[in-house]
């Protein structure tokens, strides 16, 4: 069996980040800095300024339950560099989310994070940075962004990142929504995304996506939606419309799938 000692270093902050999931719909929505991209990326820090890192792939993982989605994006990014950079993923969110997951890569195999107190994840990870050790950190931002400042990112070699985060879907009239922000800036060496509806009363309507190809169809007692696309732009978002969907809906879930941020 193979054991990752450093498991404990791989750090995420999320103190900030279940307070911010409840703001109200009037708290600006946009970047805290003037010009923080949009989609996710991976800034990295050049002589001339930051410099954004090639996005190779992304996956997309969503589960819909009721009037609750579950959604996980794994990106991979690509450092053109010749030497070994320190970067910053900024991750924007659709309104009223919460990170409920991060991992890291870590000797090719993404290792989950654990939550600690926001002042210990600093320290601990400017000390293992220090060291050299594959180490992150999340924190929750104004509006809705997540920072994830992620090293090593190797010479002219990959990282990769996966975010989760839960939501309500948002609803119009008696109609209920989920949005996923995509609008990714350069074309994507591949991107997958399927979406499950567990147990919909109705079936689902992609209104609004990157490609027609996604639709959804009857799978076991769920409807799901699955597409793939190569070497193509992936800038359109995607909108889902689920008919018939109550406003409240119960979920139980086991605690390891949540973060329960330690204090001192």
């Amino acid at each position: 069996m193979r054991h990752h000692h450093i498991l404990p270093l791989v750090l995420i902050v999320l103190s900030l980040g279940l307070v911010g999931a409840n703001r109200q719909a009037e708290e600006p929505t946009t970047p805290s800095e003037p010009g923080d991209p949009r989609p996710p990326a991976l800034l990295a820090q050049v002589d001339d300024g930051r410099q954004r890192l090639t996005i190779q792939t992304v996956d997309v993982r969503a589960t819909i339950t009721g009037s609750v989605s579950r959604t996980a994006m794994t990106l991979v990014f690509h450092n053109p560099n010749d030497r070994v950079m320190e970067g910053e993923l900024v991750f924007p969110l659709p309104d009223g989310s919460t990170v409920s997951g991060y991992a890291l890569d870590i000797d090719g195999v993404l290792v989950d994070a654990s939550a600690v107190e926001k002042h210990q994840a600093r320290v601990a990870f400017e000390t293992e940075v220090r060291r050299g050790i594959d180490s992150g950190l999340v924190e929750w931002t104004r509006g809705n962004n997540f920072r994830t400042r992620v090293y090593p990112i190797p010479a002219n070699g990959t990282r990769t990142v996966r975010v989760e985060y839960v939501a309500d879907l948002v609803y119009v009239g008696d109609e209920a929504r989920y949005l996923l922000p995509l609008d990714f800036r350069e074309p994507l060496q591949r991107f997958d995304i399927r979406v499950e509806v567990v147990q919909g009363p109705a079936e689902p309507v992609v209104a609004r996506g990157p490609t027609d190809q996604l639709r959804f169809g009857r799978w076991q007692e769920a409807f799901l939606a699955e597409a793939r696309m190569e070497d193509a732009p992936v800038t359109e978002d995607l909108l889902i419309s689920l008919p018939d969907v109550p406003r409240s809906h119960i979920v139980v879930e086991s605690s390891h799938d949540v973060f329960h941020p330690h204090t001192s």
